[in-house]
């Protein structure tokens, strides 16, 4: 008999028992194994925020002080959510030590501020991405604790910006060229990318297809219609009366022909949203406000006012220094700080066109005389942001101009700053300038500019009496030896070079005082220069009787001449410059020397006779002399230095070019040829924007109308350039924050 197996049943429960226990062990470990990575994954997500919240603390701190740990550090809050401690006396040494109350993360912030920088910094020593400090830019490093769990993030932190592109019209943005033009007349350019962009909430009016073009690629975006070919009229403020042109909206292949050809995507029949940019994410300036009356003010001299009431009365004259809060220098009226006008303004100018009388013909070689004559109209300037001196108050150093009323300018805008026209009712809120610069050494940059109705830039009238404002072609070479000089030494100088906008008024001051001891050339080459300054006088001096000056009366006009002994001379004007370069002693021409020399010859052009420019001492002291150098006009001479090297720093941005690389290129200056307008930082309209000029226009920074048409009429020579920094420091930071361009973690 077989015998059955046994034991088999406890063998399959020992192996079922063993693969349960197998299971059961890979269960238990495979969750505490789960468990493990999420509470780690948990720790990770808490230390991360942790860091964030270090980022939040570091860029929160910067937005209410930009100045935010550039020097020592000493602060603590004890806040439901956070307890931090600031400490430091340097970049190197100052730290912030915080700790969140919920999760007891703990972080530590470290920063390097460049905000108010004009030059790139090299990484600090606690740097580990070794990533460098671009100017207007802040590093912040932050290393975060959780549970014994660090983590570092180190990011580079800029400010934010609302403005987005070029131009945003409320309505129609409609561009009219003159039929003859073959070229461009107007380009579209940007210093971001995106940034090259024009969008309507109407329609597009543009020209013909290769009379415009955008530079790089760009885009115009309209919610209506996009025609090409245009022909257009406008009414004085800028409304369009009048508008036809070849749609492409129904017709594709002409669409993209047209957007092959202006070198732009054309997007008809879009959404186009709002402006990003509102009036109100402008800072409000502190400080107290002053009250101007509301009137006329017309130059009669360049350092001189006469004033009219709103009914054209005369009510009293000033000259500079005599009306409070203001300066008047050089046929610019330059309110300081906060300034309100309430009521209808004003600013005009005259310059008396001197006649020039020969000396006899019994003595052709004698002193001839200078005669008044009729007055004649001459640009003046609304200038904001300089101070007594006519130099400029600086980066952030803001003030607004707040006109109650209309305001018309007989010349253009200058300066930077917030201007502000308001409307009450129905009346009030426009704007009118004649936008001449004629190579005006002073322009707008940096400027928000605010209507509540209409902005107008019309042509200057023809009969105004033409001069060089303050800028000669010859100019260009003096200050291009005097920065190609300054160059290789001195770093400040070359910090502002490279970001002119953003420099404060020491800089600048630091810079122009550089500058003016810079020698150009030897004293017998430089008398070539003033005899170009002197055919520039010749061509723009009226005739009057058939003379002009320049030639013949610096020959004749007398000068009573001091020299450095004290000793009394009367020369005629030519050898006063003569005796001036002699005195001076050897060695080469300063561009102070040429600067004062250059303002000479200009007063003789205005009929102001400046003398004491090139005098050793001031006429009319020989018993106690004193020395030509005072403090006034040294500090005008800094003025004319800053204002001048702002102009072609505006002019290289404008080409695409460092001012260094401007500089090194041949003059591009024409002293007849160059009327213009060039304007920097932001126009905002309540209503239309209209520009009608018979010569250049030029923007840098952003054009919005909040309601109107954006319009061009007569271009022959533009350019748009979207800068979103050429206005930044007129905004409120708390309201725009900063952004991150770098991000880095090991």
């Amino acid at each position: 008999m077989q015998k059955k197996p046994r034991g088999l049943a406890l063998v399959t429960v020992l192996m079922a028992t063993g693969l349960l226990a197998m299971l059961s062990a890979s269960l238990v470990v495979l969750t505490r194994s789960n468990f493990v990575s999420g509470e780690q994954f948990r720790r990770r997500q808490v230390l991360l925020n942790t860091c964030y919240s270090g980022l939040d603390y570091a860029r929160a701190r910067l937005s209410q002080r930009m100045d935010w740990g550039i020097g020592p550090m000493s602060a603590s809050l004890n806040a439901p959510q956070l307890t931090a401690t600031e400490s430091g006396s340097d970049v190197n040494s100052n730290l912030v030590e915080a700790t969140m109350v919920a999760t007891r993360g703990r972080f530590t912030v470290r920063m390097l501020n460049n905000l108010q920088g004009l030059g790139e910094q090299n990484p600090p020593v606690w740097c580990r991405s070794r990533v460098k400090i671009p100017p207007r830019c802040a590093l912040v490093a932050v290393d975060g604790d959780y549970e014994g769990v660090r983590r570092r993030i180190e990011v580079l932190l800029t400010r934010r910006s609302v403005l987005s592109n070029s131009i945003v019209a409320g309505k129609d943005l409609a561009i009219m060229v003159p039929p003859t033009t073959t070229s461009n007349a107007l380009e579209f350019k940007s210093i971001v990318p995106r940034g090259n962009s024009a969008r309507a909430k109407g329609q597009i009016y543009l020209p013909k297809t290769n009379q415009l073009q955008f530079v790089p690629q760009g885009q115009a975006q309209s919610a209506g219609e996009i025609s090409i070919d245009s022909q257009l009229s406008f009414d004085a403020s800028g409304n369009l009366v009048g508008a036809s042109g070849t749609g492409l909206s129904s017709n594709p292949a002409a669409l993209a022909s047209a957007s092959t050809a202006l070198s732009a995507t054309l997007q008809t029949n879009s959404n186009v949203g709002n402006a990003k940019f509102k009036p109100d994410k402008l800072a409000v300036p502190g400080g107290a406000t002053a009250t101007l009356a509301p009137g006329e003010y017309r130059f009669t001299q360049p350092d001189s006012v006469l004033h009219f009431d709103t009914s054209g009365n005369p009510v009293a004259a000033y000259i500079n220094g005599q009306l409070a809060g203001v300066t008047l220098k050089d046929y610019q009226f330059m309110p300081r700080g906060n300034v309100t006008v309430n009521g209808d303004l004003t600013i005009s100018g005259n310059i008396t066109a001197m006649r020039y009388v020969p000396p006899p013909a019994t003595n052709p070689t004698g002193f001839g005389t200078i005669t008044g004559g009729q007055p004649q109209p001459f640009r003046a300037s609304l200038g904001l942001g300089y101070d007594a001196d006519g130099l400029p108050v600086g980066a952030n150093a803001r003030n607004r101009f707040t006109v109650n009323g209309d305001l018309e300018v007989h010349g253009d805008l200058v300066g930077s700053g917030q201007l502000f026209v308001k409307s009450s009712g129905t009346s009030g809120g426009n704007i009118k300038v004649e936008g001449n610069s004629f190579l005006s050494a002073t322009r707008t940059d940096g400027m928000a500019v605010v209507s509540d109705r209409h902005t107008v830039f019309s042509e200057v009238p023809g009969g105004s009496y033409q001069a060089p404002f303050a800028m000669v072609k010859s100019d260009f070479d003096a200050f291009g030896l005097a920065i190609m000089t300054t160059r290789p030494t001195d770093t400040n100088s070359i910090n502002v070079f490279n970001n002119f906008t953003a420099a404060s008024k020491p800089a600048l001051q630091a810079m122009a005082t550089n500058l003016l001891a810079q020698q150009l050339m030897d004293r017998t080459s430089y008398r070539q220069i003033v005899k170009d300054m002197l055919a520039t006088t010749d061509s723009n001096w009226p005739p009057a009787g058939g003379a002009t000056l320049g030639g013949a009366p610096m020959d004749n006009l007398p000068f009573d001449y001091v020299d450095s002994g004290g000793t009394h001379s009367t020369v005629t004007a030519m050898q006063g410059i003569a005796n001036y370069l002699s005195d001076m002693g050897p060695g080469n021409v300063t561009l102070e020397e040429h600067l004062r020399i250059r303002e000479f010859i200009k007063s003789v052009d205005q009929g102001t006779f400046k003398f004491e420019h090139i005098s050793p001492f001031l006429p009319g002291t020989a018993s106690q002399p004193v020395p030509y150098n005072t403090p006034a006009i040294y500090n005008s001479l800094q003025a004319i230095a800053v204002n001048q090297v702002g102009a072609y720093y505006q002019d290289a941005r404008i080409k695409g070019q460092t001012l260094i690389n401007y500089m090194s290129w041949p003059n591009p200056y024409d002293e007849l040829a160059r009327r213009d307008f060039t304007f920097g930082g932001i126009l905002y309209s309540g209503q239309n924007i209209f520009t009608k000029l018979a010569s250049s226009f030029r923007l840098v920074g952003s054009m919005i109308s909040d309601q109107g048409t954006i319009g061009f009429d007569n271009v022959v020579n533009g350019t748009i350039l979207f800068d979103p920094n050429a206005c930044e420091d007129q905004f409120d930071w708390a309201m725009l924050g900063l952004g991150p361009i770098f991000f880095w973690t090991p």
